[in-house]
């Protein structure tokens, strides 16, 4: 029975079954109602007549909405859009891009996420079709200043009412802050820091977007244009608001004229294609801070936002939008779905897949997300066949999105090529051997030489030296050797990780005083430059000479621990077999053996063998009658160092004489060619040391993995 005047419910008594206590039931299976079928509040509205006619079809397949099919796509192509009699689609179509245009522009957003438009500009150029990229921005900045931009050319009438939507631009005023603008204008203090002299602008030179805060409190947005001051150079060039250039519009409107024609920032219409991969760190497995519950919270999935708003200004023919795979897995695919729902509200086609690395011929999976979007009156881009087979490691399967996977059906008759390994992209590489063999050339040829070693030579042993260690990090970072190394990484593992400890205090010395002694060169070039007088001179090359002094005992010092270093190694674990596993133990201490003789060298390089102080002047006799000091090739007898300490002992006993002006110009020149030595070696150190780092770092990761 039903409530009040209603019709009764309809039933079907299916079972009759009596319970505990001898209570009698039924099961009965209910029927709707003709009244619970219709919802009247619905029923009374009138449905619009665009609302029963559409101009996409859905499938399934990559879950694509695209136009419908025609007989001849090309001309469909072509022409204008009027399937649908929905009175909005010519004012679409007419807002893209020109579809008939030999050279296309290309937009590439978060370029430093993926920079897709290299591929994109190298496949287009093997198609035949010439991508231009024209400019990359940071995104909020970029859409801002096009939008301004846009006002400014409104302004200026540089197009017609019919391309673009009604913007009105003010230039006596500032967007959304005029206050803030009048209550400084009228503050005498602040007024009175403004010098009162006219300047005359000569030329405006580019635009940019800047947003100003106060504490974190958005404080005002200018589009900022540089200025170039008559009468002044380049050095007094200054960013000025649009709207502090009121007093001369001859000038702004010179700028815009100029800027439209060359097209410095693009306008509704202007982009052909705009690609990007939104930061991926807010739906990133490996973030463990991500908002599910709110993903836009996150201002890193909000960017997701920001690309969609440039593409609905823009609005170019096509779209294109990578992404890891986690942008459908997080929180439901929400981003996912957002971005492909926005796109087909914005009246674009769109097309939704994944696409694995490894099919395309690359020796990895990487499985990604790409979103295709193509304006009405364009053709949907397909997804490229796979090329390749492809060993699914380690990838969690969307079955919501099984569908969108691009892939074959691992059928014989496809014919792909095998998978790639790590193998075939680096077993082509030279071995380790070479790279081994040539510094242990390096090493050998230093050590018979009879002359000492230079900042140049230096400087060959320590790039070597870092290539050797690229080339051991490729091999430690090969699955075989990953898994030896995990499997038996025991007491020989230990030994390389304690080794690493002491390399890099070694390093870390040497950086130290390289820095220190190329601040004291630079000081005592600074002080020969200004002469302030035989006195002035003389304490400062004795101040440098005492320098010197206490950097030989930090090199002795330096010295001495890298000979225990070296002792250290000779306590480590023999090596007799064959195996694997020695053969990678052996090429880290070879490598350790060589970084600390480099080291040894750079030590000594810095700090000769001392002369008594009874001999200096008499072995500096025998160089002046020899014309050793003077000679231009005394580089083949002395390095830098030992070449300026011996010039400013020289020096040193020639200021009673007063003749010190020649050879302070010599003792210049060296101190020069010295300070180049040092910035090169202290280069090449810097470079070192994050091999070393990196080295240590990787074997960490074995031992804790």
């Amino acid at each position: 029975m039903a409530e009040g005047e209603k019709p009764d419910y309809i039933a079907k008594i299916v079972e009759l079954f009596e319970g505990i206590g001898k209570q009698l039931y039924f099961t009965a299976q209910w029927f709707y109602r003709a009244e619970d079928t219709v919802d009247f509040v619905d029923k009374e509205k009138t449905i619009p007549p665009c609302d029963l006619c559409y101009d996409m079809k859905y499938s399934f397949s990559y879950l694509t909405f695209a136009n419908i099919a025609t007989d001849n796509l090309e001309e469909q192509s072509m022409v204008e859009n009027d399937r649908s009699s929905i009175s909005s689609n010519a004012e679409l179509d007419n807002s893209f891009g020109d579809s008939n245009k030999s050279e296309m522009t290309l937009l590439d957003l978060y370029s430093r996420c993926g920079a897709m438009s290299t591929g994109f500009c190298m496949g287009a150029y093997i198609s035949g079709v010439k991508l231009v990229p024209v400019r990359n921005e940071a995104a909020e900045d970029f859409l801002s200043l096009v939008k301004v931009w846009t006002k400014l050319c409104k302004h200026f009438s540089l197009f017609g009412s019919n391309e673009l939507p009604e913007q009105n631009f003010d230039l006596e005023r500032d967007d959304g802050n005029d206050n803030d603008e009048e209550e400084v204008g009228s503050d005498g203090d602040e007024s009175s820091m403004v010098p009162d002299v006219d300047f005359e602008v000569q030329d405006l030179l580019a635009v940019c977007y800047v947003l100003f805060y106060i504490i974190n409190y958005l404080l005002s947005m200018y589009e900022i244009p540089q200025v170039r001051w008559k009468g002044y150079g380049s050095s007094e060039d200054t960013w000025e608001t649009v709207e502090g250039l009121s007093n001369c519009k001859e000038r702004l409107q010179e700028f815009v004229k100029k800027g439209y024609k060359s097209k410095i920032l693009p306008l509704p219409g202007d982009v052909d294609i705009i690609c990007g991969g939104p930061p991926c760190q807010g739906v990133s497995g490996f973030n463990r801070f991500r908002i599910e519950e709110a993903p836009l919270d996150d201002v890193k999935n909000r960017q997701l936002l920001v690309f969609m708003d440039i593409i609905d200004y823009l609005k170019p023919r096509y779209v294109l939008m990578e992404n890891v795979v986690d942008i459908l897995k997080f929180a439901g695919g929400f981003l996912g779905r957002y971005a492909k729902g926005h796109l087909v509200s914005m009246n674009y086609q769109a097309r939704l897949g994944m696409m694995a690395a490894g099919s395309y011929g690359l020796p990895q999976f990487r499985m990604r997300v790409f979103l295709w979007g193509a304006c009405p009156r364009e053709k949907l881009p397909q997804y490229p066949l796979p090329t390749h087979k492809v060993k699914d490691r380690g990838f969690i399967r969307v079955n919501e999105f099984e569908d969108i996977h691009v892939r074959s059906d691992n059928d014989d008759s496809c014919m792909m090529q095998e998978a790639l390994c790590l193998e075939d992209a680096i077993s082509d590489l030279p071995p380790i051997g070479a790279e081994l063999n040539k510094l242990k050339t390096w090493e050998l040829s230093s050590l018979s030489a009879t002359t000492p070693l230079g900042a140049e030579t230096m400087q060959m042993g320590l790039v070597g030296l870092a290539e050797l260690y690229n080339c051991v990090e490729e091999l430690i970072h090969t699955p075989l050797t990953q898994q030896t190394l995990h499997n038996h990484h025991g007491k020989l593992v230990e030994e390389s990780l304690d080794l690493s400890v002491g390399l890099l205090d070694a390093c870390g010395t040497a950086r130290d005083l390289f820095l220190i002694m190329k601040e004291n060169v630079q000081e005592l070039q600074s002080a020969l430059r200004r002469r302030g007088g035989e006195s002035s001179i003389e304490s400062n090359i004795n101040a440098y000479i005492c320098f010197r002094k206490k950097v030989k005992k930090d090199v002795v010092k330096s010295l001495g621990a890298l000979k225990r270093l070296e002792s250290h190694m000779g306590s480590f674990t023999q090596l007799d077999g064959d195996s694997y596993l020695h053969v990678v133990i052996k090429v880290l201490r070879e490598l350790s053996t060589i970084t600390i003789s480099i080291l040894r060298s750079l030590m000594l390089f810095l700090s000769r063998p001392a002369m008594n102080t009874s001999r200096r002047w008499s072995l500096m006799k025998k160089l002046v009658s020899t014309g050793s000091i003077k000679s231009e090739t005394s580089h083949k007898v002395f390095n830098e160092v030992e070449s300026v300490d011996h010039a400013l002992y020289y020096l040193h006993g020639q200021i009673p004489k007063n003749d010190t002006k020649v050879h302070v110009q010599l003792t210049q020149k060296r101190l020069e060619k010295l300070d180049d030595g040092i910035r090169s070696l202290e280069s090449g150190l810097d470079g070192l040391f994050r091999c070393l780092i990196q080295h240590r770092v990787s074997l960490l990761n074995i031992l804790t993995s």
